[in-house]
C-alpha cells in the first residue's frame, strides 16, 4: 500500500507583481494484493484538484478535480483451467476532434442509410443510421482532418474468461468414455470491453460509472464482445 502527495501553486504577472493564481493538489494511493499466487488485485488512484484563484489573470482555464485511477483483478485457478480477467480505467486527456462528411455512393455500395427528409437543402449528420447490410445502404463517411483538439473524459472496462477442458478433466484414452473426452478437449475463451468518451467542457469531475449512452456530453459508447469455443 502507498500514498503520495503533492502541491503545486503556479504564479502570474499582473504587470505589477508576480501573484499565484492556481492551486493544485493531488492525492494519489495504490494497493496491491495476492493469494495463493492464484488472483491478484492492483488499485490505482489519484485525485487532482485544480483551482484557478485569479480567474483575472488565467481567463482560459476553469476549476476542476479529476479522478484517474485503474483497477486490475486477475484469477488464475485449478492449475489453470479457470482463468478471468477484469480491468477497469478512468482517465482524462486531449484528442484530435473528430468531424465527418457524407458521400453518397451507388445502392448497396455505402454504409449508411439517410432517413432524413429529402426536401432538405442541407443534410443533417444525425440523420444519417449506419446500415451496411440494407440495400439502399448509398453512403459512405469520410473523416475531415483538422487541427482542434477536445478535453475528454475516458472510461473503459475490460473483461475476460475462460476454460480449459484438458487441465480440468483429466482422461485415460484407454478407459474413459466418448463424452469425458469430449469434455477435455473444451475450452472457451470470452471478452466484454466497454469504452464511453464524454466532453470534458462542463468543469465538473467524470463519473467514474458514467457508461449511460444517453448522456448529453457523451462522444461515443463502444461495447464489443467475442466468444469462441472449441470442441
Amino acid at each position: 500500500m502507498s500514498f503520495s502527495y503533492n502541491k503545486r501553486i503556479d504564479r502570474f504577472s499582473n504587470t505589477i507583481d508576480i501573484i499565484p493564481s492556481i492551486n493544485i493538489d493531488e492525492l494519489e494511493g495504490g494497493l496491491q494484493w495476492v493469494v495463493d499466487q492464484t488472483s491478484r488485485l492492483d488499485f490505482t488512484i489519484k485525485t487532482r484538484d485544480f483551482e484557478v484563484t485569479r480567474p483575472d489573470l488565467v481567463s482560459d482555464e476553469t476549476s476542476k478535480r479529476t479522478i484517474l485511477g485503474g483497477l486490475n483483478y486477475s484469477l488464475n485457478t485449478l492449475g489453470g483451467g479457470l482463468f478471468a480477467s477484469t480491468n477497469y480505467q478512468i482517465n482524462s486527456g486531449q484528442e484530435p476532434k473528430l468531424e465527418f462528411v457524407f458521400q453518397r455512393v451507388e445502392n448497396a455500395l455505402g454504409d449508411y442509410v439517410y432517413i432524413g427528409p429529402d426536401s432538405a437543402t442541407v443534410q443533417n449528420v444525425n440523420d444519417f443510421r449506419f446500415d451496411p447490410s440494407n440495400p439502399l445502404s448509398q453512403y459512405i463517411r469520410i473523416a475531415i482532418p483538422n487541427n482542434e483538439f477536445i478535453r475528454i473524459n475516458n472510461l473503459t472496462l475490460d473483461q475476460s474468461h475462460g476454460l480449459e477442458g484438458s487441465t480440468l478433466v483429466k482422461i485415460d484414452s484407454m478407459k474413459d468414455g466418448r463424452f469425458r473426452r469430449l469434455l477435455s478437449n473444451f475450452s472457451t475463451n470470452s471478452n466484454l470491453r466497454i469504452q464511453n468518451k464524454t466532453l470534458d467542457n462542463s468543469g465538473q469531475s467524470v463519473d467514474p460509472f458514467g457508461f449511460n449512452p444517453l448522456d448529453s456530453k457523451s462522444g461515443g459508447l463502444f461495447f464489443f464482445v467475442n466468444s469462441g469455443y472449441i470442441f
